[in-house]
């Protein structure tokens, strides 16, 4: 009864899915015929079985259940029985073609939508059988037999670590170099000129941030060389006698021709010049959310903050950041968004353009460049420094980037990075008073600006 049943099935299957039967053009056009097959025959199947028992006085429910209906379910272990199949009878170097399992994308991506259409009747197997392959190609191409989902956690993870590392060591490096730059400003008073500079290089060399300590310094030293000068003015000494300075109850010793001998052998004055009062804001801390514009990459508005700031430039800001305001009258002007990067100048100058509207005051913002000046931009900016203008100047950190520049030394600029400093590659978030070296990061090249 059991043969005679299946051939029936077999044979009612095949003629209800010959080429050209509605049935048969499905499943041809769905690439779903051994599905399909498995799924008809094993019903007739079980259907002329169940009706058999029927005729020997059983319930339809109790002929229905003693059927085996899992002889319908085309399962994944049958599918790759009859793909290997396919690909034996195909390609006669068949161990060859599963390494190129790439170049058959299409024919796999069409075995995919056949069984994808087929729905229920694969059941929970079309789970696992792309989960097999995905983990099987991951596998051809170096990558372990792995989903793409376990492969990323564990690259995140991976990379989760050696962040971890990093900034521990870099919490370290940091820690270290303020104690040594505390010790160096502690014997500042004590040590000569030449053994601070030194314990200063030799810092920097092992890769510390000496930026606080060599501004600390530039400071102590600025403030000595006022201190002789006047006590020069005031006391009529020539040049060759002995000053004395007195700075934080200790005494130093300094003598114009010590200074003259300086610089000769040096080849330089050791000039550095800091405009006081130059309030540092971070870009990094601005609220203002407007689709691009996210606050933290507001390096323009928080670059043009400090120089308005400084100043004295009232813009109504209240209890709101200066530069989040800023970016608010931009907006109103309809210089937000894009605008920003896209048209900097015009909105530095229609913001200030305002703001003598709003307070009836008359300040001038210049945005200008090499090729207008006529002058490179080292001898603009130090001049604008010297007195006492803040700059604020375009560059590449490596991206496009604005900062302010509010001091200049022998070597380079002393600059408010709103970003932080680029020397460390911006790990360490604090810019305030950050040296640029000169021809570096392209400082200036493009543009710069500075108010009148």
């Amino acid at each position: 009864m059991q043969s005679g049943a299946s051939l029936a099935a077999l044979w009612a299957s095949n003629e209800l899915l010959t080429q050209g039967t509605v049935l048969g053009n499905v499943a041809s056009n769905t690439n779903a015929i051994a599905p399909m097959n498995r799924f008809i025959q094993g019903t007739l199947e079980n259907i002329i079985l169940a009706g058999v028992q029927v005729g020997q006085v059983k319930s339809i429910h109790d002929a229905l259940l003693e059927q085996n209906w899992a002889k319908t379910q085309y399962t994944m272990a049958d599918y790759l029985s009859d793909w290997a199949s396919k690909i034996a009878q195909e390609h006669s170097e068949a161990t060859r073609k599963m390494m190129e399992m790439e170049k058959k994308e299409g024919l796999l991506g069409l075995a995919w939508l056949g069984l994808r259409r087929a729905g229920s009747l694969l059941g929970s197997a079309w789970d696992g059988l792309g989960e097999f392959f995905e983990k099987g190609v991951n596998w051809l191409q170096g990558e372990g037999f792995a989903t793409n989902k376990e492969i990323a956690v564990k690259a995140a993870l991976e990379e989760f670590h050696m962040m971890g590392i990093e900034e521990a060591k870099a919490a370290a490096l940091q820690e270290y170099g303020i104690q040594k730059g505390k010790e160096i400003l502690d014997s500042f008073y004590t040590d000569s000129r030449e053994k601070t500079d030194a314990k200063i290089w030799v810092l920097k060399q092992a890769g510390y941030d000496t930026t606080a300590v060599e501004m600390e310094v530039a400071k102590r030293r600025q403030a000595m060389e006022e201190r002789k000068q006047k006590e020069i003015k005031q006391n009529g000494t020539q040049q060759g006698e002995e000053v004395v300075i007195h700075e934080a109850g200790f005494s130093k010793v300094l003598t114009k021709v010590l200074n003259l001998f300086k610089g000769i052998t040096n080849g330089s004055d050791n000039r550095t010049v800091i405009i006081e009062g130059v309030q540092y804001f971070s870009q990094r801390d601005n609220e203002s959310k407007d689709g691009v514009v996210n606050g933290s990459n507001m390096c323009n508005l928080t670059s043009l903050a400090m120089v308005m700031e400084y100043n004295g430039i009232d813009v109504g800001n209240g209890t709101k950041q200066y530069e989040d305001r800023l970016y608010e009258i931009a907006k109103e002007l309809g210089l937000g968004g894009d605008n920003l990067w896209e048209k900097t100048g015009i909105m530095y100058t229609e913001i200030i353009k305002y703001i003598n509207k709003l307070n009836s005051t008359n300040y001038q913002i210049i945005v200008t460049n090499e090729k207008i000046e006529h002058k490179q931009f080292e001898d603009i900016a130090k001049s604008l420094i010297n007195q006492h203008k803040p700059v604020i100047a375009s560059g590449y950190f490596p991206n496009g980037h604005i900062i302010t520049i509010v001091g200049y030394d022998d070597t380079g600029w002393i600059a408010h990075d709103p970003y932080g400093d680029a020397r460390t590659k911006y790990t360490n978030t604090n810019g305030r008073y950050v040296h640029y070296n000169y021809g570096e990061y392209a400082i200036g090249k493009k543009w710069f600006a500075y108010i009148k």
